[in-house]
């Protein structure tokens, strides 16, 4: 797990296809690739007894959490920084854009109810007020990566 998150008395992890193999190294290759086949899926689990829910979500990359919280109906809303590597290796072997994104996991129909992207800016290393941890939070910081000719212009896929 490189980042979770807290949700009430549930923290959030994401199970994506960002796999870590050491036979790669005995072929002379970087150890992690991107494996969409693999399925991806985020989990909240419960702070005291530690079972966990698992939510099938659309595939993709989180290296950088935002934040979560439940909502007032009992969904939980996970914002975080995702990207989708146009190739296996591409994620480390050249950069990939994060954006903003959000899902809306329901507990009560064990499904993800929605996802989307919030922001067309890409970012990295996001940081929410740490007074608001766990609430619902409307803006995080965070950089903007750059190139020395300027802003990149990835949009979201």
């Amino acid at each position: 797990v490189h980042d979770c998150a807290l949700a009430g008395d549930r923290v959030v992890v994401f199970d994506l296809p960002l796999t870590v193999r050491p036979e790669r190294m005995l072929r002379d290759a970087f150890p992690v690739a991107y494996e969409p086949e693999h399925g991806a899926r985020i989990g909240l689990v419960d702070s005291h007894d530690g079972l966990a829910e698992w939510f099938d979500v659309e595939s993709g990359v989180v290296l950088h959490g935002v934040n979560a919280h439940v909502a007032d109906d009992g969904r939980v809303v996970v914002r975080a920084l995702r990207s989708i590597p146009s190739t296996p290796t591409s994620f480390i072997g050249a950069y990939t854009p994060a954006f903003l994104y959000e899902w809306v996991l329901d507990p009560a129909t064990g499904r993800c109810a929605s996802e989307r992207y919030l922001s067309a800016l890409s970012c990295e290393f996001p940081a929410a007020d740490p007074r608001a941890l766990g609430e619902d939070v409307h803006c995080c910081f965070a950089i903007a990566p750059r190139t020395i000719g300027g802003a990149n212009d990835h949009g979201p896929p």
